[in-house]
C-alpha cells in the first residue's frame, strides 16, 4: 500500500484506516480528496478507531492545512459523544500532549480540543423523540425528557470528572512515593495513601477501571485491595501496583457506563451487602488473615518442592480465590479483581506506542494464521509524564526467575520447573517459549528495541516470554551509545531453552521467525504507518533528530530489494547468524551483570 497507490475503495477496516490516515497527512494528496477521506472517518466502528486513536490525535493536532485540522477535530468530537471511553482517552492524550505542543507553537489547536472533550463528552450521542399527544400531554413529556436530559448530563459529567480525578491521584501518588528516600517505607507508605483513598474517595464515587475499550461491558472499581498492592524497585521513581476488586457489569459497555442498573440511587450496589460493620471486620480480616493464609500456604507448596510456585506465587485463580473469600463484595456473582501499575515521573507516550505496535503485530500473525506471537498489554498515558500500564500477572523476570530458583541458566529452570526434557509439561512450555521468542525478535528487529537485558525479559508460568520497558528503540539505545547492535537479542541461554542450534525445536524457530517477518513485510505500509503519522514535529524522543531516517530505515529492514521469497530467506538466515551468541549482546548482559546485578 501506498498513498501514491490507488484509493482503496469504502472499507472500513484497520488496513482501510491506515490508508486513510496517510492519505490525509499526506501533503500530495488533493485538498479536495483529503476532505472526501476526512468524512469517510465517519463510517469507521470504534473499535476499529480505537485502535489507532493516538495517530488520529496526532494528525488533527499537527495537519498542515487549518481547515483540515478543524474537520478532523470536529470528528474526534463526533467519537468523544460517540463514546465515552473515547472521551476520556482524548482528554488524557491532550494531557499528555498539551505542554510539548505549546512549545510548539500549536497551543491553540491543543486548548481548543481540550475545552470542547468535556462539553461533547457530558451532552454524548441524544436520541430524538416525537410525540402525537396533545398539548398539555405533550407539555409534561417535554419536561420529562427535559428532566431525563439534565439528570443523564449530570451522570455524565460525574464520572468524567471523577475518572480523571481517581487515575490523577493514582499517578500523584506514584510522584508522592518517590519523595520517600528510604525504599523500605515506602509500601508502609503505599498503603496508607491507599487506605486513604478507599475512605476518602471511593466509598462516594463511581469510577471504573482504567483500561477499557468501548465494546467492552464495565468493570466498575469497588474497592482498592491495599494490602496486595506493592511498590516496585527503582532508583529514580516509584512505580507500584494498584490491586482493585472489579463487579463487572452485564448491562453497559465502555461506550456509555451510566447506562448501568448496577447502583441505587443512593450510590450503592444494587446487590444487598452485609453492613458497615460487618464490611469493616471483612476489611481487617482481609488484610491480617488473608496474607497469613497465603504464607501458609505457600509455605506449604514449598514443602513439596513446586518451583513453579517458589518462582511465581499462587496462581491467579488461588489468589482469586483467597481475595473473595475475605472480600465484603465477594458475594456479587459478578465480582473480579483487576490489576495495572501506575507510574509517575516518566513519558509513557513512547511505552504507549510500541505497546500498540506490538499489538498489531500479534493481529496481523493471526489474521495471517501463524503460530509465532508476541503477548500484548496496553499502556495509557494520563499526564506529560505519567500513567497506567497493564500488570503482566503470573509473571516474572529471567533475571528474578534465576535468583529465586537457584539456578545458573534459564535452561536449568525450564529442566526443573517443567518436568524434564522429553515431558509434555517441559515439549508445551518450550512450544510456547519458542513461539513468542520468534515473534518479539521480529518485533525488536524491526523497531529496533534495545535495553535486552534479563530485567526486562519476562516469562509467564506457562513459558511465554514477553518484553517489557520500551525506553529505548528506533533510533534511542541506552547512553547514545549502540552497542547492542545485533539485529535482535538471541543469546546462548535463549537458545538453549530452544533446544540448542542444531536442534528440531531449533529449526522451528528460525522457520516462525522467516514467517514472522516474512508476514511483516506483506503488511510493511500497515505497520510502518503507526510511525509515520507519529513523526510531524518529532515529539516523541525514539525518532531521534531524523524522523523520516527512522522511517526509511524501518522499511529498509524488511529488504524490498529482494524480490524472491529465497532471496529473502537467505537474507533472514544472516539475520539469525549474526544474532546468534552475538559478542556485544553477551558484553552488554555481562555489563548489565557487573553494573545492575542483573543475571
Amino acid at each position: 500500500m501506498s498513498v501514491t497507490s490507488p484509493l482503496r475503495a469504502g472499507g472500513t477496516g484497520r488496513l482501510d484506516l491506515v490508508d486513510a490516515l496517510l492519505r490525509i497527512d499526506y501533503t500530495e494528496t488533493p485538498e479536495g480528496q483529503q476532505k472526501v477521506l476526512i468524512n469517510h472517518l465517519y463510517e469507521f466502528p470504534i473499535s476499529v478507531m480505537e485502535e489507532l486513536l493516538l495517530q488520529v490525535v496526532h494528525l488533527s493536532v499537527t495537519h498542515s492545512r487549518r481547515e483540515h485540522h478543524v474537520l478532523l477535530k470536529r470528528f474526534l468530537l463526533h467519537l468523544a459523544t460517540k463514546s465515552m471511553n473515547i472521551a476520556i482517552r482524548l482528554s488524557w492524550i491532550i494531557d499528555a500532549i498539551t505542554a510539548t505542543f505549546v512549545q510548539l507553537g500549536l497551543q491553540d489547536r491543543v486548548q481548543d480540543l481540550r475545552d470542547s472533550i468535556e462539553t461533547v463528552a457530558i451532552q454524548g450521542a441524544k436520541k430524538s423523540s416525537t410525540s402525537t399527544s396533545s398539548p398539555a400531554t405533550q407539555s409534561e413529556a417535554q419536561n420529562a425528557i427535559l428532566d431525563y436530559e439534565l439528570q443523564r448530563m449530570q451522570r455524565r459529567l460525574a464520572l468524567f470528572n471523577d475518572e480523571r480525578l481517581f487515575t490523577l491521584q493514582l499517578t500523584n501518588i506514584s510522584n508522592q512515593l518517590r519523595l520517600v528516600q528510604d525504599r523500605t517505607k515506602r509500601k508502609g507508605e503505599l498503603h496508607r495513601l491507599l487506605t486513604e483513598l478507599n475512605e476518602k474517595f471511593l466509598v462516594s464515587k463511581r469510577v471504573v477501571f482504567p483500561l477499557g475499550t468501548s465494546g467492552k461491558q464495565v468493570d466498575w472499581i469497588v474497592q482498592v485491595i491495599v494490602q496486595e498492592c506493592s511498590v516496585f524497585s527503582s532508583r529514580e521513581r516509584a512505580p507500584y501496583s494498584l490491586i482493585c476488586e472489579v463487579i463487572r457489569d452485564d448491562v453497559c459497555t465502555y461506550s456509555d457506563p451510566t447506562t448501568t442498573n448496577l447502583f441505587l440511587a443512593d450510590g450503592s450496589l444494587a446487590v444487598p451487602l452485609p453492613d458497615a460493620a460487618t464490611a469493616k471486620h471483612a476489611r481487617t480480616s482481609a488484610s491480617t488473615s488473608g496474607a497469613a493464609n497465603h504464607n501458609r500456604t505457600k509455605s506449604q507448596e514449598l514443602a513439596g518442592n513446586d518451583l513453579l510456585t517458589e518462582v511465581f506465587g499462587e496462581t491467579p485463580s488461588q489468589r482469586k480465590h483467597r481475595i473473595r473469600a475475605s472480600s465484603v463484595y465477594g458475594t456479587h456473582p459478578r465480582w473480579d479483581i483487576a490489576c495495572v501499575m501506575i507510574k509517575a515521573g516518566d513519558d509513557l507516550r513512547q511505552e504507549e506506542l510500541a505497546l500498540q505496535i506490538i499489538d498489531v503485530f500479534n493481529k496481523i500473525w493471526q489474521e495471517a494464521g501463524l503460530t509465532c506471537m508476541v503477548v500484548p498489554y496496553a499502556a495509557v498515558s494520563t499526564t506529560s509524564d505519567a500513567g497506567v500500564i497493564e500488570m503482566l500477572t503470573d509473571s516474572s523476570s529471567i533475571d528474578s526467575i534465576k535468583k529465586k530458583a537457584g539456578v545458573q541458566s534459564l535452561h536449568q529452570f525450564f529442566v526443573r520447573a517443567y518436568g524434564g526434557e522429553g515431558s509434555k509439561s517441559y515439549a508445551l512450555a518450550q512450544t510456547n517459549f519458542i513461539e513468542t521468542m520468534a515473534g518479539y525478535s521480529v518485533v525488536s528487529f524491526l523497531v529496533q528495541i534495545k535495553d535486552r537485558h534479563n530485567g526486562n525479559l519476562m516469562l509467564t508460568r506457562s513459558g511465554h516470554l514477553v518484553h517489557i520497558d520500551f525506553g529505548f528503540m528506533l533510533a534511542t539505545s541506552p547512553g547514545g551509545i549502540k552497542f547492542e547492535s545485533a539485529p535482535f537479542k538471541l543469546s546462548q541461554e535463549l537458545v538453549d531453552v530452544m533446544g540448542g542450534p542444531n536442534s528440531t525445536t531449533f529449526q522451528y524457530f528460525k522457520v516462525l521467525f522467516f514467517q514472522g517477518l516474512k508476514v511483516a513485510r506483506e503488511h510493511a505500509e500497515e505497520i510502518v504507518a503507526l510511525v509515520e503519522l507519529m513523526t510531524p514535529y518529532n515529539t516523541i524522543a525514539c525518532f531521534g533528530p531524523d524522523p523520516n531516517a527512522v522511517v526509511q530505515q524501518m522499511r529498509d529492514r524488511l529488504r524490498f530489494d529482494l524480490e524472491t521469497d529465497v532471496e529473502f530467506a537467505v537474507y533472514v538466515k544472516e539475520l539469525i547468524a549474526i544474532s546468534l551468541d552475538n559478542w556485544r549482546t553477551k558484553k552488554y548482559d555481562q555489563f548489565q551483570t557487573l553494573q545492575n546485578g542483573i543475571i
